[in-house]
């Protein structure tokens, strides 16, 4: 959609937004209509509906009508018979006073009937609003007939409806819409085509879309269009078709324009491939006035083909496009051609003192010529020595012109040059010396206190100067700064090759200019590169050593390092080597790392010194004191640790100190994962007596019995031949809490470790809760089946207590807790059957003591043991019994323990 129609539509929601009376209510839903109509957003249309719908004004028949032909547009034809029924009791009285409504009532009654295929109704309503429009009382009489007669297909009809409308002056946007519609079913005759323009005009004016319409019609726009090339002109910019620009390209050769703007279409048709007549000589000539190069290839050599006589003042710009390469492909074949000539035209120029940047090109041609063509020794020697002397003097000039006349200073940074330098055009032009386009201008006011943003564009007055011209200006003793820093450039950037000894002489002198530091280190650095290659090591240290390293072309590093290490200069190598450590093939790095390894424990970098020694030992180049550097020197995360194993390991290397490290920073960090557990497997069989495998098992034993945590088999087995052996009661709890809460993992010695760990607990009063769930009721001793184990994490030298009671009533009993390690602190206490206990912990230490929230457990295991003595089951089958029913049974137990004096539970415990 068109940004005015978008435009037109956001201005108008506010002014409805703000007031929704009856004629806002109109405006509105009509600009969303035409909104719709030129963009084709059937959500406008709804919007459009919607508006009307919330609107409150019954009594207005404009609004009426207006939801109407909405309804109607948005086929929304049960709406449409809705609003009719609502207006049939209307009639008559619009009939007798209001003609025009009337008039529409009739029309929309006759596209009802229409849409509904009752044609014989339709017809007569067609006749009936004929008959009422024929006097001069119904406004827009011919309009509604128009879209009448465009809906029963009577395009002719239609026209001339609309042809009358138009004389009668209707300009209204909902006439357009209907002749955009009509132009579009149907092509006009005789003096109805007039109507093209005003479409034009209205398209041009909303952005309506047309293509369709003008190419239907083309004959007739063609017509109209080269009569009015400005019209032809703005249509090009919505509807950019080939005929179109053919008659505007046409039409500006005619008048023989070749201003900026002709240039431009020109160019169109020179992309869209059309071709006419003089095209190529009007594309240069205005190409040539206005300072455009941007001309193909394909073009100048059509232009130099069909061209025998080229004004003398299109020569220069002709032949400088020539020479630049704008002939591309067809080079050689129109070069050979126009070379004498060139040459030719150049000596006459050079003796008339004519200057510009076209003519700098054909006289640095003749120099160039001169030096590659033997063919050329015809030239005589003063063309040469004028041209040498204006290319020497011009060779880095760039022409600079400021649009703002407001800018009176102008200061420009050039890349490598050490000083900022301030300029003060003139009538805002410029020109200075610069060795390379990418300088920062910036424009100030008088005082150089305001920068100002202005347009600027820079020229360079010789384009086509290259490397080889500045090569030979240099060999013939010309030395400008920005000669010299242009070749000093191109010889850094080849610097990984072997430099010339013009290379050499060229960063020689630059040296001695004014150049940056920057550009100085690069300088050193491609001379050490050098001088690396050469094996002077000596002189290559004295280049590289005072670099940035960290900033330096990649390519140098390998000779650096080279240079460092012969010329034992480690201190800097290791520097070089700890900043860029994935650099170097790994060949030399290893060699170089391995004569340093001496040396590494006095050097100031050995930690990042020795992240590389490490790099090397994974990608498997493995040295025994290179190993021992690392295990010296590196901070690394445990990962890159187990990484260096695994990697050594792959070679067939086993190093107990590696292991040790692995499994102390395991230790540290508390880090059990299944890594850690190879390294420990590995470290066990093959240094089984080492200190750490004692410790990594204790270690093992806490997250075993504090996280739950579960090793692999071959981790429990070597437990299990740590506590045959010193028979540790930590571990052999660790161990049973694996074969308890496991899985059910079981091993040859599983049973009966976990038979001897139960026995030893039983003497030492031990109960862990994880002892209730042992599967296997055979290694369930009396004690663990009789009490309740409650367990408890706190710090270590806390005063630590169980609080209970059994039920909800009485006082809490107070029972200390034992320490075992780690921070577990254990108790237990009988639990009969069906007994609720509610329980809480405390903890005291000099800063004072906390509590635990309450809690509740509760004994839902039965199991009846008929004939023992022991206290504990006597009153739990009573318990039992009574949940069974058996009161003769529990009658019988409780009258034998009455006559016993002692407190029951406190005897039990």
């Amino acid at each position: 959609m068109a940004n005015s129609a978008i435009g037109k539509i956001i201005r108008f929601e506010r002014i409805y937004n703000r007031k929704k009376d009856a004629k806002t209510t109109y405006v509105m839903a009509i600009s969303y209509y035409l909104g719709y109509a030129i963009s084709g957003q059937r959500d406008l249309l709804h919007k459009a509906n919607f508006v009307l719908s919330q609107a409150n004004f019954s009594a207005d028949l404009s609004l009426s009508f207006l939801r109407c032909f909405i309804a109607y547009e948005a086929e929304n034809f049960e709406l449409l018979e809705e609003l009719l029924g609502r207006l049939r009791p209307r009639r008559n009285a619009m009939k007798s006073h209001q003609p025009t409504f009337f008039a529409y009532y009739l029309y929309f009654d006759c596209l009802l009937a229409l849409t509904q295929r009752k044609d014989r109704a339709a017809n007569k309503h067609l006749r009936n609003l004929r008959d009422l429009c024929a006097g001069e009382q119904v406004q827009g009489a011919d309009l509604l007939l128009a879209n009448l007669s465009l809906t029963f297909g009577d395009f002719g009809a239609a026209f001339a409806h609309l042809h009358r409308a138009y004389k009668k002056g209707d300009r209204s946007p909902l006439f357009f819409v209907c002749l955009a519609r009509t132009f579009g079913e149907a092509r006009p005759g005789g003096a109805d085509g007039k109507l093209l323009l005003p479409l034009v005009l209205w398209a041009l004016n909303t952005g309506c879309y047309i293509d369709g319409i003008i190419t239907q019609n083309q004959h007739l726009a063609e017509n109209m269009l080269r009569r009015r090339p400005k019209v032809a002109e703005a249509l090009y910019t919505i509807s950019p078709l080939d005929w179109i620009l053919h008659i505007i390209a046409t039409s500006r050769m005619i008048n023989n324009d070749i201003s900026e703007r002709a240039f431009y279409y020109y160019k169109e048709a020179e992309i869209r491939q059309l071709y006419f007549p003089q095209l190529y000589d009007f594309l240069l000539r205005s190409a040539h006035k206005n300072g455009i190069e941007d001309i193909s290839g394909y073009s100048l050599a059509q232009f130099l083909r069909t061209e025998t006589n080229i004004p003398a003042e299109l020569l220069p710009f002709v032949y400088h496009l020539v020479l630049k390469g704008a002939l591309g492909a067809h080079h050689d074949e129109i070069m050979a051609r126009l070379k004498p000539e060139i040459l030719r035209f150049a000596c006459e120029c050079l003796d008339n003192r004519l200057y510009g940047k076209y003519y700098y090109s054909m006289y640095k041609f003749l120099m160039d010529v001169h030096v590659t063509d033997v063919g050329a020794a015809k030239v005589a020697r003063k063309y040469l020595d004028m041209a040498d002397e204006i290319i020497k003097n011009l060779l880095f000039m760039w022409e600079i012109q400021i649009f703002d006349p407001n800018v009176k200073r102008v200061l420009i940074r050039e890349d490598y040059k050490k000083d900022e330098v301030v300029y003060e055009p003139k009538d805002g032009r410029l020109r200075v010396n610069m060795w390379s386009p990418r300088a920062k201008i910036t424009c100030f006011d008088e005082s150089m206190r305001n920068i100002i943003e202005s347009k600027i564009t820079t020229m360079r007055l010789i384009e086509n100067a290259d490397l080889e011209l500045c090569r030979r200006l240099f060999a013939q003793g010309f030395h400008t700064p920005e000669l010299l820093i242009f070749l000093a450039s191109h010889h850094i950037n080849a610097a990984n090759e072997q430099l010339s000894h013009e290379a050499i002489a060229v960063f020689d002198k630059v040296r001695k200019i004014g150049i940056n530091r920057a550009f100085a280190r690069l300088i050193n650095a491609a001379l050490g590169n050098h001088y690396a290659r050469q094996e002077d090591f000596v002189k290559a240290v004295a280049y590289f050593k005072d670099l940035d390293d960290s900033a330096i072309n990649k390519n140098y590093l390998e000779q650096m390092l080279k240079a460092y290490i012969n010329a034992k200069d480690f201190a800097h190598a290791a520097r070089l080597i700890t900043r860029n450590p994935y650099d170097f093939a790994d060949k030399s790095l290893f060699g170089a790392l391995k004569q340093m390894s001496p040396q590494i424990a006095g050097l100031g970098v050995k930690r990042g010194l020795a992240a590389a020694v490490a790099n090397m030992l994974v990608r498997g180049w493995f040295d025994a004191d290179l190993l021992n550097i690392v295990l010296e020197f590196y901070a690394a995360p445990l990962v890159k640790w187990v990484d260096l194993a695994k990697s050594l390991s792959n070679l067939g290397i086993f190093e107990p100190k590696l292991h040790t490290k692995i499994l102390e920073i395991a230790i540290q960090t508390r880090n059990s994962g299944k890594n850690v557990q190879d390294v420990f497997v590995q470290m066990a069989e093959k240094a089984a007596t080492a200190p750490i495998i004692a410790d990594f098992a204790h270690y093992l034993s806490y997250e075993i019995l504090t996280n739950g945590t579960i090793p692999k088999q071959p981790v429990v087995n070597i437990l299990e031949e740590i506590y045959i052996t010193t028979g540790d009661a930590i571990l052999g709890y660790a161990l049973a809490h694996i074969y308890i809460g496991g899985g059910g993992l079981n091993t040859e010695k599983s049973r009966e470790i976990l038979a001897k760990v139960l026995n030893i607990a039983a003497q030492d009063n031990i109960i862990f809760p994880i002892f209730k769930e042992i599967k296997d009721k055979s290694l369930i001793l009396s004690y663990i089946e009789k009490n309740r184990p409650f367990c408890h994490r706190a710090r270590a030298g806390d005063d630590v207590a169980l609080h209970f009671r059994i039920g909800q009533k009485g006082d809490f009993i107070r029972i200390p807790m034992r320490y075992l390690a780690f921070g577990l602190y254990l108790c237990h206490i009988p639990h009969f059957y069906g007994e609720e206990i509610e329980f809480y912990y405390s903890q005291s230490r000099a800063a004072g003591s906390i509590t635990t929230a309450p809690a509740k457990i509760t004994n839902n295991i039965a199991h009846i043991l008929e004939k023992s003595g022991d206290l504990y089951y006597t009153i739990n089958n009573a318990l039992l019994y009574e949940q069974m029913f058996k009161y003769e049974q529990v009658e019988e137990i409780v009258t034998a323990q009455l006559a016993k004096k002692a407190g029951i539970r406190a005897k039990i415990m």
